[in-house]
C-alpha cells in the first residue's frame, strides 16, 4: 500500500494556499468518551477558572484565588488535603513564601491542556502539565518544580468553579525560597 501524500491527509481550508511543510491548526474536535458521548467538546485551552486562578496568583491575591474554589472543593497537593476556598486562600498564605513585592517571584507554565466540557451537565474537567520557575536577586531564574493540574469545574451560581484540583509534582528542585517547610 502507498503512502498518501500529506496534503490528503491534512488538506487546508478551503481557499487557502498550503504551504509544503504547514502543520494544520488545533481547534476544538469532538472527543468521545463512553460516560459523555455526544456532549462533550475538548478544548486545547485553558478554562476560564484556571486563567484566573493565574491572573488572581500573578496579583497576590491568595483570597482571589479561593473565591474560585467551591464551598465542598478539595484541593490535594503535597500536604494532606484542603476543603474549600477558605481552605485554600488559608494553606497558600500559610505555605508560599511572599518577597517584598508581595510576591512569591514564580511564573507557573501550564502546556498540554486539555479541556473536557460536558455542556448539558454544566462540569468540566482538565489537565494540563506545570513548571514553576523562580527567579531573586540572589537566586538565578531557574525551574523549581514540574508536574501536573488535574481538575475538575462546576457551573454553579452562575459562575465557573474549581471543585475538585490535584497538583503532582514529578520534579521537584531547589524550594527552599518558594515553600515554607
Amino acid at each position: 500500500m502507498r503512502p498518501r501524500p500529506s496534503s490528503d491527509l491534512h488538506p487546508s481550508p478551503p481557499g487557502a494556499a498550503a504551504h509544503p511543510r504547514s502543520r494544520p491548526r488545533r481547534t476544538g474536535r469532538t472527543h468521545v468518551t463512553p460516560p459523555l458521548r455526544r456532549h462533550t467538546r475538548t478544548h486545547h485551552r485553558r478554562h476560564p477558572a484556571d486563567r484566573q486562578v493565574c491572573r488572581a496568583g500573578r496579583h497576590r491575591d491568595f483570597a482571589g484565588v479561593g473565591e474560585l474554589f467551591a464551598d465542598d472543593a478539595v484541593f490535594t497537593g503535597g500536604g494532606a488535603p484542603v476543603h474549600g476556598g477558605d481552605g485554600v486562600a488559608a494553606m497558600l498564605r500559610d505555605s508560599v513564601i511572599r518577597y517584598e513585592d508581595g510576591t512569591p517571584r514564580t511564573h507557573h507554565v501550564t502546556t498540554d491542556i486539555v479541556v473536557d466540557v460536558d455542556e448539558e451537565a454544566g462540569t468540566a474537567a482538565s489537565r494540563a502539565r506545570v513548571t514553576v520557575f523562580q527567579a531573586l536577586p540572589d537566586f538565578p531564574l531557574q525551574p523549581v518544580a514540574a508536574g501536573r493540574y488535574s481538575d475538575r469545574f462546576a457551573h454553579r451560581d452562575g459562575r465557573r468553579l474549581f471543585v475538585e484540583r490535584t497538583v503532582r509534582i514529578h520534579l521537584a528542585g531547589d524550594l527552599s525560597r518558594h515553600l515554607r517547610r
